[in-house]
């Protein structure tokens, strides 16, 4: 594994929902790493729930969209 000083997130097309409390996020998010091969795309979903008037992450998964 190689260590990167540059990272590029790109996320266009992600679609926000919430309940109050749970919001999750379901999109797609491309990923430009400086030093390796990068700009592959990923389908992602994150969860973030409301916590004392803050958003807090709860989980983040990215998965790379087979070419």
């Amino acid at each position: 594994m190689h260590a990167s000083s540059k990272i590029s997130v790109n996320s266009p097309e992600t679609h926000i929902q919430s309940d109050g409390k749970l919001a999750w996020a379901v999109g797609n998010e491309t990923a430009d790493l400086q030093f390796e091969a990068g700009g592959d795309s990923s389908k992602i979903v994150t969860f973030e729930r409301e916590e004392d008037g803050r958003w807090v992450l709860v989980s983040h998964h990215a998965q790379t969209i087979a070419k």
